[in-house]
């Protein structure tokens, strides 16, 4: 079964290269059919190997091109995040937020592997059987002196990605929101308060 899958995946991966090669642009639904596939095709022989994969993470609104994050550090970090023009944002809101790192998608971050992982380009993922986690979990158990397993065993780690931008974390649980406000909105306030 595994064999099959590895060489489905491969058929794929095939495909997508030689119409990169070609400069062969399918139809929408063509690709993304292909690239839905290949990401559940990756997942599952991560899975089964027990290596670490991206999960996708329903979302229900759009992740806009300009962020700004706020964070500190043991509470939690917020990403508000828009384009410029649309009358609303986003809110992210990673809760008790022990460790996080901020990349360009694609840039090794340390925190998680490229590529055959099921990380899409866009979206907010969980990734499962995280080396990063793992590494935390094992130097808090040492570092603190009434370590509770059932307090830390209840982290996961984040990985939200947009255009430009990757956030990836390692906090307790995560909200999103849509504001009523637009994101230069809230630039203009935040600038207001930097000034006094």
């Amino acid at each position: 079964m595994l064999d099959m899958k590895r060489a489905e995946l491969a058929a794929i991966l095939a495909d997508e290269e030689a119409d990169l090669r070609n400069r062969v642009l399918r139809e929408p639904h063509i690709r993304l059919s292909r690239v839905t596939r290949r990401l559940q095709l990756e997942r599952e022989l991560a899975a089964a190997t027990g290596e670490e994969y991206a999960e996708e993470l329903p979302l229900d609104h759009v992740i806009g091109y300009e962020w700004h994050i706020v964070s500190n550090n043991a509470r939690h970090t917020v990403v508000l995040c828009g384009d410029v023009g649309r009358e609303t944002s986003v809110l992210f809101y990673f809760n008790y937020t022990e460790l996080f790192r901020v990349s360009a998608p694609g840039n090794d971050s340390g925190v998680f592997s490229y590529g055959g992982n099921g990380l899409g380009v866009y979206g907010l993922y969980v990734v499962q059987n995280s080396t990063w986690r793992r590494e935390m979990l094992a130097a808090r158990s040492q570092d603190l002196f009434n370590y509770d397993e059932s307090w830390w065993s209840t982290f996961q780690h984040f990985i939200l990605r947009g255009k430009d931008c990757e956030l990836s974390c390692l906090a307790r649980g995560y909200e999103c929101r849509l504001l009523s406000e637009g994101i230069e909105s809230i630039r203009e306030r935040a600038a207001f308060w930097e000034k006094l």
